[in-house]
């Protein structure tokens, strides 16, 4: 198996699929940029399987967390997800509004 390098696009791909925790292989390589940036967005890097797990310093470990964000509301989510997808596909697909509205309700 070849090795595997984390982008900040695939902590961008997680952190939108809300990936709160990145599981990484012994053979995967996280760029810096990739570091800063699931520590921006609040995806954790953690190393091995679960039973076993070590979470991986961030770039900046020793500099003062940041402060967190403050949650959106569910409407505001729902917003937010909602032009995210319009803006993707161009159009509101058919039953959008439902499938947010069960997503988040999951969460």
């Amino acid at each position: 198996m070849g090795r595997r390098f984390i982008t900040k696009q695939d902590i961008d791909a997680a952190a939108d699929a809300g990936t709160s925790v990145l599981e990484l292989g012994e053979r995967d390589t996280v760029t810096d940029l990739a570091r800063e940036h699931a520590r921006d967005r609040g995806v954790r890097l953690v190393e091995g399987s679960a039973g076993s797990a070590r979470e991986v310093a961030p770039a900046g470990a020793g500099d003062p967390p940041a402060a967190p964000a403050d949650a959106p509301t569910p409407a505001a989510l729902h917003a937010q997800v909602r032009s995210a997808v319009i803006a993707r596909v161009g159009t509101a697909p058919d039953g959008l509004d439902a499938v947010i509205t069960r997503i988040l309700a999951s969460r």
